[in-house]
């Protein structure tokens, strides 16, 4: 236990010890802070306990907020981009394939400039949703920025393969999305990538991705 190591390390360094522990408590999950001091006059440890929760839920914010897209709360750029460079990691070693698509939302401009940046806010949003839909659990969908999004699909195989999936986000865009009483149908330009067809690394996969989505 935390508290035991931390007796120990006092007692064997003469220095002060702190660690962090969580409590379930009535009101819900607590989180406190330890710190514990020897006394060498008493030969005895000294334990401050402080409610560190507010702090512990502002640190989660800061967190969240480096990691996910503020809008459309998907991974932000960031984030996918680790989470592909885990993949790669991970496909090296189960010697399987990835793919990484590159996604763009055609004529989004001018959306944003007839309609209005809130309009196009939305759109964005429901965009996220309905792409989230098509992906299974351990797959991503991120948002890179703007109108411009990323899915890393894992273990491709011959029923969860990145032609289908594309397919699919094309099919799904085809019902007109209803925001705010009017009808916006949108239509996508996707490019993909495969590892290790395309790429053996995250940056040539990113190059490749974005190149085949131009053409």
């Amino acid at each position: 236990r935390s508290s035991d190591l931390a007796i120990a390390k006092v007692l064997l360094k003469k220095e002060v010890e702190s660690f962090e522990y969580e409590l379930n408590m009535p009101s819900g999950i607590t989180f406190f802070e330890a710190r514990l001091s020897y006394l060498p006059e008493h030969n005895q440890i000294v334990t401050i306990v402080r409610d560190i929760t507010e702090q512990h839920k502002s640190d989660e914010v800061i967190r969240h907020h480096a990691y996910y897209d503020t809008l459309t709360l998907l991974p932000n750029r960031f984030l996918a981009l680790d989470r592909l460079s885990q993949m790669l990691n991970e496909a090296k070693r189960n010697k399987e394939k990835i793919a990484i698509l590159f996604i763009d939302l055609d004529d989004f401009k001018k959306v944003n400039d007839s309609l209005g940046h809130e309009i196009g806010d939305k759109l964005l949003i429901e965009s996220a949703n309905r792409l989230s839909q098509i992906v299974r659990k351990d797959d991503t969908v991120g948002r890179l920025g703007g109108d411009e999004f990323i899915v890393l699909l894992r273990g491709l195989s011959d029923d969860h393969n990145a032609a289908i999936i594309a397919e699919n986000s094309l099919n799904i865009f085809r019902k007109p999305f209803a925001i705010d009483g009017r009808e916006l149908l949108v239509t996508l330009s996707i490019g993909i990538a495969i590892y290790p067809d395309n790429g053996r690394c995250a940056s040539d996969l990113l190059r490749n991705a974005d190149s085949a989505m131009y053409q």
